[in-house]
């Protein structure tokens, strides 16, 4: 099956008064049609920086820095040709997002325009990618509010964010995310504002919707249990790097990472004891190591990251592996 995101040897460096950092280092991964790949990590691994720049969002979100970006970004566009994204201005970028890729960003209400009906706001979408009137654009937003499971969808057309409830105003922007029929979707921490239940139902929609549109989804996210209920591939992150990748069987059943095996110990069981303290990081390292250097200001500074492969579609970074342990 044919990729529709790849990610090569990605790096990103951001301006310290040391010098240059590097939160996210040599990151790589492929994300082919039909397909879901979790991208995971404890707050501050890069997995929200990675995203940000696959969208394009990275230098107006940190302008003050000047962010410098090296390696490979190539999206397979709807009309079949592949695009190197790294090497777009602004405005060809702008023809891209929300065409070609989609977003679905953490907090919908601060993603909608609080003075400007949601139907109107999805119908922009359309009318700023597609040749179309601006009734024809009206009525296939109403089609997608309908789509994505708006009760009431006609008289709740004209309707202000503040009038929807959290579950509801993600289902909108959802509906503005696959409007144009984008090739790839990426969500990042789309259920962290939600409860359980408002969660699954989100959950089971956009696996509805990958069906029916045929997209690679991208979810960034720091919940395992979403991961492992809604995900095909996982990559594992930790200070800017990628430790660990594979199947969410092979990530969940067979992790080879110390990082990993921490992370999905870290996750509540019901044989957890009633009362029990949950396990840390401190905890599973035996108090011998807090943190670990996060940044690296050396562009070339040689991390050893080398990747292994344990079996078929399994691959294991040397990186951290000593520090993890015996740190």
């Amino acid at each position: 099956m044919e990729s529709v995101l790849k990610v090569q040897n990605l790096q990103i460096g951001l301006k310290e008064k040391k010098g240059v950092a590097y939160p996210v280092k040599d990151v790589s991964f492929e994300i082919k049609k039909g397909e879901t790949y979790a991208l995971v990590g404890e707050s501050g691994s890069g997995k929200s920086m990675t995203s940000l720049c696959i969208m394009g969002l990275l230098q107006s979100w940190n302008s003050y820095r000047n962010p410098v970006i090296s390696g490979s970004i190539e999206l397979r566009t709807k009309d079949g040709k592949v695009q190197e994204l790294t090497k777009l201005s602004d405005k060809e970028y702008d023809k891209i997002r929300g065409n070609d890729i989609g977003i679905i960003f953490q907090e919908p209400l601060t993603a909608l325009n609080p003075v400007v009906s949601v139907g109107k706001q999805i119908a922009e979408v359309i009318l700023a990618h597609e040749n179309v009137s601006k009734k024809e654009a009206e009525e296939r937003a109403l089609e997608l509010m309908k789509q994505v499971e708006i009760p009431n969808a006609e008289k709740r057309f004209g309707s202000f964010p503040h009038q929807f409830s959290g579950g509801q105003l993600q289902r909108i922007v959802i509906a503005m995310a696959i409007a144009c029929n984008p090739t790839c979707l990426i969500a990042d921490e789309p259920t962290t504002a939600l409860d359980v239940t408002i969660q699954k139902q989100i959950l089971t929609l956009l696996k509805k919707l990958q069906k029916e549109y045929g997209m690679a989804i991208l979810i960034i996210t720091h919940d395992l249990a979403v991961v492992s209920e809604f995900a095909d591939k996982v990559a594992v992150m930790y200070a800017g790097h990628v430790i660990e990748t594979g199947s969410v069987k092979q990530i969940f059943n067979y992790s080879k990472h110390p990082y990993t095996e921490m992370l999905i110990s870290s996750i509540p069981t019901l044989d957890s004891v009633p009362g029990s303290r949950l396990v840390t990081k401190e905890d599973f390292l035996n108090g011998t190591c807090s943190s670990f250097r996060r940044w690296v200001f050396e562009p070339n500074q040689k991390t050893n990251n080398v990747k292994n492969m344990v079996e078929d579609g399994h691959f294991v970074s040397s990186i951290f592996m000593q520090e993890v342990v015996a740190c």
